[in-house]
């Protein structure tokens, strides 16, 4: 585990390093549990400080025994009961090694030694705004239920989720759109149940999760939540919503994954000092990514296509592209991102990697712009191969003996188009 920047504030109960790196806690929940059911949802994710950890969110007064390869260990309170959120949060901090993990008495499978398979997520909430909102309870309208069950029949070794995982922000405007009547809505244990935990748990059960924050996870959304249940860093009751999480680099198997956060930063102008602090951890990135294979995760893209009102279409993100100057760092592989709500593949004419924006498995999509988005440009760069794709779906990377592959799906698993990631120029074709 290699770590970039690490801001761990509180320790959590560790493993010692002949357990388990990577583990999987399977996901298992029901937002009205019976009382006997303390716990209401288990995950591991990655975290800034090395390694992963084991989560999850309990009902009891007391944190969760696990067990691993016949220990018993006690999870530690990672965030107690607070307003909105009466759920506790437990936490525990994985080794190397491990082969049998049970929470609560729950078997959950062992980590991966090696990953062969990625399932890449992102925008996967319920869009509800004041005037206008998805029919949240319509598994046709709003699909992430079935991507989450779809991308966990893909059997992965680990998923990446994007970002933005809240958007019941406000109350269901029912005499608009009836199907969202009776939604959760703001940031609360309720909305992130419904939003998030409940229809995720088949994905969360496949595999452990790299999180990456997004822009509706800022503090002035649902940031409270998302720092309690799935911020990297440590829980800080005195500091509960940060404004950016640090920065940090996840390697299994030899694949390096760095982490950075751009949900903070605006995008429709430059914020200098902003710039200024990606521009020195994409330095810091593209060092590390000289010495080893470095896939660049962050929620917002710098440079994408999207449609706005009028038609008029333009790039994202332009605080974070002033950062990247002309490129990213050219020693990366590729840039995975979402924000933007459809499927994307670009070059660029002037090189750096390749961009790939997965923000296409739930909420509600963007207007569609033309198919081939080759010659276009997104915030002053010209794309050399483009495509976009207006479905809902996920991505499945694949690695091979010198890179990796991808498959884009749809929300059932059908095939839409096909990828070279890497080596070469980053390539999507759709499926005949």
């Amino acid at each position: 585990m290699i770590t970039i920047t690490t801001m761990r504030r509180r320790p959590v109960a560790r493993l010692s390093s002949t357990l388990a790196l990577p583990m999987l806690v399977a996901a298992s929940l029901s937002v009205a549990a019976p009382a006997s059911a303390e716990v209401l949802a288990r995950w591991t994710q990655y975290v800034a400080g090395g390694g992963a950890e084991a989560r999850a969110v309990v009902t009891d007064a007391a944190c969760p025994e696990a067990t691993v390869d016949g220990v018993a260990i006690a999870m530690t309170e990672r965030a107690a009961p607070a307003d909105g959120f009466p759920e506790r949060v437990c936490a525990l901090a994985l080794g190397e090694g491990a082969t049998s993990v049970t929470v609560a008495g729950v078997v959950v499978p062992a980590p991966a030694k090696t990953i062969g398979r990625v399932v890449i997520v992102g925008d996967t909430g319920c869009r509800v705004a004041p005037n206008w909102a998805q029919a949240c309870d319509d598994p046709t309208k709003w699909v992430f239920a079935t991507v989450a069950a779809a991308a966990a029949a893909e059997k992965p070794d680990l998923i990446i989720h994007v970002g933005d995982y809240i958007y019941r922000e406000r109350p269901c405007p029912t005499l608009i759109q009836p199907g969202c009547a009776g939604t959760p809505s703001g940031d609360n244990f309720p909305t992130w149940a419904a939003d998030f935990f409940t229809p995720a748990a088949p994905l969360l059960a496949a595999a452990p999760m790299i999180v990456v924050r997004g822009n509706h996870e800022i503090c002035s959304r649902a940031g409270v939540g998302y720092s309690r249940h799935l911020s990297p860093d440590a829980f800080d009751p005195a500091m509960p919503c940060p404004q950016k999480d640090p920065t940090y680099t996840v390697v299994i198997d030899g694949q390096s994954f760095a982490v950075l956060d751009t949900s903070f930063p605006p995008d429709a102008r430059v914020d200098p000092a902003m710039a200024a602090i990606l521009r020195q951890e994409l330095e810091a990135i593209g060092t590390a990514a000289a010495t080893a294979p470095t896939m660049l995760l962050t929620h917002k893209p710098a440079w994408a296509i999207t449609r706005g009102a009028h038609d008029r279409v333009y790039g994202s993100s332009q605080t974070y592209a002033a950062a990247a100057g002309d490129s990213l760092p050219r020693a990366l592989q590729v840039a995975i991102s979402g924000h933007i709500h459809l499927f994307e593949s670009l070059t660029f004419t002037n090189g750096g990697p390749g961009q790939l924006v997965v923000g296409n498995s739930g909420t509600m999509l963007e207007r569609p712009t033309p198919s081939d988005l080759s010659g276009m440009q997104a915030a002053g760069r010209t794309i050399a191969d483009g495509l976009e794709i207006h479905e809902f779906g996920f991505m499945v990377m694949e690695r091979t003996t010198d890179g990796w592959t991808g498959r884009v799906l749809d929300e059932t698993a059908a095939l839409l188009a096909t990828c070279t990631v890497v080596p070469g120029p980053l390539a999507c074709r759709l499926a005949p």
